[in-house]
């Protein structure tokens, strides 16, 4: 079926929140998709709930697996869509009535790779939540209207799921997967579906409902301090190193700017690290990046293979510098303008020959 978008669920033990869900996508006002609903081994009501929504509407498709995390889940759903679009639902969260409608208008009446749309934080008041503000707004959406994908503006994009529409003419492709057995592996998804990519359109409207109360969600447990899987975030990116390197198609001035988010990502992901833990990353990085010499021009890794810990540990503890300038200023598009941002007050400019959004 034409312009048919497959969505894909992971479901885990979600009963409280996953009626809520369903219902959202069943009565989206774009009729024509698909619901992979994959159930990874739920012991909580879920499973019921699943097949009895599945009798009630032929769109839902639910695929049983043993529990093996949400990365199994997804490329579980990847093997199974029929769709030429592709969607991504967590079952705790929820999408407006016309998100489908409206992200499909998009990417077909600006012809790019992707769409990127906004998104609502729920949260219930009487959960403490640990997230922070700052991590928080990086959900939010910063690169609006029309754009080339390039290496200004790749970081601008986020490597979230929810909030995105792909072409699966593009992951089937270039064989984009998720990383199994790993935290991070939507970031890894992203960021190798962004390196061959040439456009994005970002759609200035609320269209993703996002669960930040579930104290069991996926995100929730990523920013836990007491994590458990403290390095998963070094195989993940390795996992996007690997796709670099084997796609000769990715232009030069993005896997330039891709070994920039890969330092960024060890500085940031490491600061949550002791120092005891830190040199247990530079033991694993010496592995990984044994036989690659994409990154050997960069001070941090050269200390690292080379084995000089202190220089490491000293160069790990650098962050950033950014100018007087650069902390009081940001620029963004928005549709027919440029928009300005001052100490929080915004300007816009109207742009010279823009497209009109007709969605």
């Amino acid at each position: 079926m034409d312009n048919l978008i497959s969505i894909i669920v992971p479901i885990y033990n979600t009963e409280k929140y996953l009626v809520r869900c369903l219902d959202s996508l069943i009565n989206q006002t774009y009729k024509n998709i698909e619901i992979l609903c994959i159930n990874d081994g739920s012991t909580d009501n879920s499973l019921n709930i699943l097949n009895e929504y599945a009798t009630k509407d032929k769109r839902i498709i639910v695929i049983n697996q043993t529990n093996s995390g949400a990365a199994t889940a997804r490329n579980n759903g990847l093997d199974n869509a029929t769709g030429q679009f592709l969607m991504f639902c967590d079952s705790d969260d929820y999408y407006e009535p016309d998100m489908c409608q409206k992200m499909i208008n998009a990417i077909l009446s600006y012809n790019v790779d992707l769409v990127m749309c906004d998104c609502k934080y729920l949260k219930d008041k009487q959960i403490t939540t640990i997230r922070q503000s700052k991590e928080l707004n990086y959900h939010n959406l910063k690169l609006i209207g029309y754009n080339k994908i390039n290496n200004k503006t790749i970081n601008m994009i986020n490597v979230i799921l929810w909030n995105k529409i792909f072409k699966k003419s593009f992951i089937e492709k270039f064989q984009i997967r998720f990383p199994i057995s790993y935290k991070h592996e939507d970031a890894s998804f992203i960021l190798k579906y962004l390196a061959i990519s040439s456009s994005y359109y970002g759609l200035n409207e609320i269209l993703y409902n996002y669960n930040i109360s579930n104290p069991n969600s996926l995100m929730e447990n990523l920013y836990k301090k007491d994590k458990t899987n403290d390095f998963d975030f070094l195989y993940a990116y390795n996992d996007v190193t690997l796709f670099m390197l084997k796609t000769p198609i990715i232009p030069k001035e993005i896997t330039k700017k891709y070994k920039e988010i890969y330092i960024n990502i060890i500085k940031y992901w490491g600061s949550f690290l002791d120092n005891s833990n830190k040199i247990q990353m530079f033991s694993i990085l010496q592995k990984q990046l044994l036989n690659i010499t994409f990154f050997d021009d960069i001070t941090l890794i050269k200390a690292i293979k080379n084995g000089d810990t202190k220089l490491a540990l000293k160069l790990l503890k650098i962050k950033p510098k950014y100018s007087f300038i650069e902390k009081i200023f940001s620029l963004k598009n928005d549709n027919n303008h440029k928009v300005i941002c001052i100490l929080g007050t915004k300007i816009k400019i109207r742009k010279k020959n823009t497209e009109n959004y007709c969605g």
